[in-house]
């Protein structure tokens, strides 16, 4: 048995780290998972439900259920330490801080796991990734705009995905600076075509800074309960990618299965900048994605 616990306030992306953990985990030791979410924050929904992993998951227990926020806060501060409670049945396995992006071992063979962390390294699953692209299909309603947008994004076989990520990475230092994507715009220009960028993005200081750059094309689902999937579903129909620090564009990247994608990451050495840590970088990106080296 694997109990997945997902802490609160991760989003999209970071779930489907967890989830893709846990499921390379299962192969491996073939057991069956269970999810245990301790999310309740309204920024920050629990999404997993509404990709095709049922097959999957056994059970899925769910705080943010609970409509009453003081009895939420009480049993997710509690259930921090649930897995104490079970120590004599589970392996409890939570990443050292500061090493989510960085390959850890974790003993095999044993009877269960209790895990909780991150696990931004592909290495884990990517024997499983054909398996993780159907499983991360979409089965909620996707609205007639965003329909609009993919039929756009579908026919252009010069579609770039575009995502700019500000909101808490601007408060925690992390915000990529303008000036990559301006670049990152300028190699697919230099490469011949007429690429359009989609841009995804919370900020409309940026929206109002690319406004009068013809081929950046700006999506957004404000009015869908599901703004974050819907958004991102159109970075995932894109013919190339822009991955930043970003684990919402790093997964449209790494699930898309357009033939000949190019994908353009930042440097290594704005990557260690911005996350304040030295190495994680080749485990972070994949091989065959070209890092656009500072001009």
């Amino acid at each position: 048995m694997i109990v997945l616990e997902l802490h609160n306030n991760i989003g999209m992306g970071n779930q489907f780290y967890l989830y893709a953990y846990a499921y390379a985990l299962s192969r491996r030791e073939k057991q069956e998972i269970i999810i245990f979410s301790r999310m309740n924050e309204p920024t920050r929904k629990y999404v997993l439900h509404l990709f095709n992993i049922g097959n999957s998951v056994t059970r899925c227990y769910r705080l943010d259920k609970i409509q009453n926020r003081v009895i939420w806060k009480m049993l997710s501060g509690a259930g921090k330490y649930l897995h104490i409670l079970f120590k004599w049945r589970f392996y409890y396995y939570k990443e050292s801080k500061g090493d989510n992006r960085k390959y850890q071992e974790i003993p095999k063979g044993l009877h269960n796991y209790w895990i909780a962390g991150n696990f931004e390294c592909h290495r884990y699953f990517d024997e499983y990734r054909s398996d993780l692209i159907k499983q991360f299909q979409y089965n909620g309603v996707i609205s007639d705009k965003i329909k609009k947008w993919i039929n756009i994004i579908d026919k252009d076989a010069a579609s770039v995905a575009l995502h700019i990520r500000r909101g808490d990475f601007k408060r925690l230092g992390r915000s990529v600076p303008i000036k990559f994507y301006e670049d990152a715009i300028t190699y697919f220009k230099s490469l011949g075509g007429e690429h359009t960028f989609y841009l995804v993005t919370e900020d409309m200081e940026v929206v109002s800074y690319f406004k009068d750059c013809p081929s950046v094309k700006y999506i957004h689902a404000l009015d869908s309960e599901n703004r974050d999937i819907e958004e991102w579903l159109c970075l995932l129909h894109c013919k190339d990618h822009i991955v930043t620090n970003s684990t919402y564009s790093w997964w449209a990247a790494y699930l898309s299965e357009k033939e000949g994608k190019r994908v353009i990451t930042i440097s290594q050495s704005l990557y260690e900048k911005l996350e304040n840590t030295k190495g994680g970088y080749e485990e972070f990106y994949l091989s065959e994605w070209m890092p656009l080296e500072e001009r």
